[in-house]
């Protein structure tokens, strides 16, 4: 492991969110900073804004230890790291100016980056929930520039490897439509299906369905695999309050819980159980009465053929994001791992495959959205995603359904910001079903006035989805 590192706080503290950057290892320490406008006052605010004003670069250290604060590191070696200092402190005798779309804070981080010659960017050492988070005001918060500076990279590079014309607007429109991803290198369905599927040989024995089979269903060796897993815990973890409510429900309705009875040398009887006991495991269930194995088996199926189109981290990514809709509190990076497979078994299992297969649906479209909200309105990618995330929930007898709903949804959205600003209420879209310009439109009008979050609800809550 290096003994040099780089290190980026991003903090959600102010309506602006803001980023910091720092170098530490034996020999150099260069303390944490981050520049700001250097005039605060409405005329520095207002140059910041309209071209540029004088900048200053401030140590930060004040940052390390708040709870608002993400901290993210980059291991370095000597020579790095000593790069990376000189830029910092070349920064804070010269700041230069601070402009709020450019030169400022985020310059600082990814400067220190480049200086130190690591292969890495502000807004890829963050999930997406993360730097949405970072900034009250859309488009003008840190972590919104950050996520913007991002695509315009994505985009010169693209530029730089198509042709001009229809290759170059074909790979755009492609990019955008992937929630603002590059295309991945190369495409491994096999590991999202590896990854989700369930296995007779997991790791853990097969415990994971345990968790989610009622009282009544679980024989007396699953209730005692329970207590050896609760055993094995560390007593910081949190399952082990979910694995000791289990078992005490299951002895409870098998048992009761009157005090065991004696005989007359004051022996301890032995307990009989009071119901028939599964003797035979039985298969946990879903919500839709279905087995949770073919509840998995029927999301993961979806998203191994788009992981074959768009990559395992683009999948993985939309499943994250719909699960999180769903109620879950995954992280949104692109990892398939053991928490989003047990997000995926937890939701199949409490809400049912078809509930989840709407969820999933709408982290397509919620990845769509937050790249328009990054970059500001994809129209290539709302047609794209409503077509092939939404509408084949609904079949061939409601052809339109998803596209008219979608429009439906835009309209009520403008009126809302319309009489919020006490201004005339938009032109409606008609309810055609056909995404074009004028839908494009209102559903850039929408996002910039109510967000992604709230966006990506309503249309769910118009569809019938009920997310959440």
């Amino acid at each position: 492991m290096s003994e040099y590192k780089l290190t980026i706080y991003a903090d959600e503290e102010g309506p602006f969110g803001h980023f910091s950057v720092g170098v530490t290892g034996p020999g150099i320490d260069e303390p944490l900073s981050g520049k700001y406008l250097r005039d605060e006052t409405v005329s520095g605010k207002v140059g910041a804004l309209t071209g540029g004003a004088p900048g200053a670069v401030r140590n930060d250290s004040d940052r390390k230890g708040k709870s608002t604060v993400i901290e993210r590191s980059v291991p370095l070696t000597r020579a790095q790291a000593k790069k990376a200092a000189e830029y910092i402190a070349d920064a804070r005798a010269n700041p230069g100016e601070y402009e709020l779309f450019g030169k400022n804070c985020i310059d600082l981080a990814q400067g220190a980056l480049d200086a130190s010659g690591a292969d890495a960017r502000v807004d890829k050492m963050f999930t997406d929930q993360e730097l949405d988070e970072i900034g009250d005001f859309p488009i003008y918060g840190a972590g919104d520039l950050a996520q913007r500076r991002g695509h315009l990279q994505d985009i010169e590079k693209i530029v730089s490897e198509t042709k001009p014309g229809a290759e170059r607007r074909k790979a755009i429109r492609d990019y955008w439509t992937r929630g603002g991803e590059l295309p991945p290198d190369p495409p491994d369905p096999a590991k999202m299906k590896a990854a989700l599927m369930p296995s007779e040989k997991d790791d853990d024995g097969g415990r994971d369905e345990l968790l989610f089979k009622s009282a009544d269903q679980l024989t007396e060796a699953e209730a005692l695999e329970l207590g050896r897993w609760y055993q094995g815990l560390q007593s910081s973890d949190p399952l082990r309050g979910e694995l000791d409510r289990m078992r005490r429900d299951y002895y409870r309705l098998n048992y009761g819980d009157d005090p065991a009875a004696v005989d007359e040398t004051g022996r301890m009887k032995p307990v009989q159980p009071r119901r028939a006991v599964p003797e035979k495991p039985t298969p946990a269930k879903s919500a839709d009465g279905h087995t949770l194995k073919e509840g998995i088996r029927r999301i993961t199926g979806a998203l191994v053929k788009r992981a074959g189109k768009d990559g395992l981290a683009n999948a993985a990514k939309v499943l994250q994001t719909g699960l999180n809709l769903a109620g879950q509190a995954l992280k949104v990076d692109g990892d398939p791992g053991p928490k989003t497979r047990a997000g995926l078994a937890a939701t199949v299992a409490k809400q049912g495959a078809a509930k989840t297969e709407e969820a999933v649906a709408m982290g397509g479209f919620k990845r769509m959205v937050d790249a328009g909200r990054a970059s500001g309105a994809p129209k290539s990618g709302l047609r794209d995603t409503v077509e092939t995330d939404v509408q084949p929930l609904f079949g061939d007898k409601q052809p339109k359904v998803a596209a008219e709903t979608l429009q439906s949804s835009l309209n009520d959205l403008n009126d809302e910001a319309a009489a919020e600003r006490s201004a005339p209420k938009p032109e409606p879209l008609k309810l055609d079903g056909d995404i074009g310009p004028k839908t494009d439109g209102a559903f850039a009008s929408a996002l910039a006035d109510h967000g992604a979050e709230k966006l990506t609800k309503r249309y769910a809550d118009d569809l019938g989805f009920g997310l959440g």
